[in-house]
């Protein structure tokens, strides 16, 4: 899927901005922009937030219920206004910030889950399996960046920054994916996003295939079958819902 792979790539791109964002702001904006490095690195955890609530939106709407998506953004909105008016008094424009991480997790994300989980037929376990794996891969890899670039000292140099933030990219992303592959596999490769960029081949993909052949059997690498769809057995569910009503 398109979409969930996309939703995947804005995941770790998140998890990069909060973790290493200091050395963008240095190497891409320059030094008059550090005040700035708080307000970006708040953001990034709203961003990343936001990445969840719309993924539950598109279910959502795929299963029909557009009105169930309008509800939770409608009580952000009521909330939202006058959190960053109180944020903006209190703290200025890291207050603005604050209060718009903190309404899109306690109010979005909390509501928009909230009716999902309780719309059948959306069982708490189909939420939760396709975005364990990217979680735990990006939560790690936050960690991992920060002991390799413990030793190094951005604030010495242009150079020294952009080595750092070349450093802690390269190696954020080459932790991020070998761990995702690593927790799919682990999982025992279901029809996923990790399956589905395998499908798509290239000589990566046929390393990877090769690899998740050896580490215990066959990668599924055809399309799935018509029926095995997630949001489609959910359609079927509910029209059976309906007709036994």
């Amino acid at each position: 899927d398109p979409a969930a792979d996309w939703k995947n790539l804005e995941r770790l791109v998140e998890a990069l901005l909060a973790a290493r964002i200091g050395k963008l702001v240095r190497v891409m904006l320059g030094e008059q922009w550090l005040g700035a490095i708080p307000l970006i690195a708040v953001l990034a955890v709203a961003g990343a937030g936001n990445v969840l609530q719309t993924t539950a939106g598109a279910v959502q709407t795929a299963l029909g219920q557009p009105h169930q998506v309008a509800l939770p953004g409608s009580l952000q909105m009521l909330v939202l206004l006058p959190a960053i008016i109180t944020g903006t008094i209190l703290g200025g424009v890291l207050g603005t910030a604050i209060a718009i991480t903190a309404c899109t997790w306690l109010f979005g994300i909390a509501s928009t889950y909230a009716i999902l989980l309780r719309t059948p037929p959306v069982p708490a376990a189909d939420a939760w399996r396709p975005v364990w794996r990217p979680l735990a891969a990006a939560g790690s890899m936050y960690g991992v960046v920060a002991l390799a670039l413990a030793p190094l000292d951005p604030s010495r140099s242009f150079g020294a920054a952009a080595l750092a933030l070349a450093t802690g990219t390269v190696v954020g992303a080459a932790w991020y994916g070998i761990t995702l592959y690593g927790l799919w596999l682990a999982s025992g490769r279901p029809e996923s996003t990790e399956a589905a960029l395998l499908r798509r081949r290239g000589p990566a993909g046929r390393w990877l295939a090769a690899v998740g052949r050896r580490a215990g059997g066959p990668v599924a690498l055809q399309q799935p079958r018509v029926g095995t769809n997630v949001v489609a057995r959910y359609r079927q569910g509910a029209r059976l819902t309906a007709a036994g009503a």
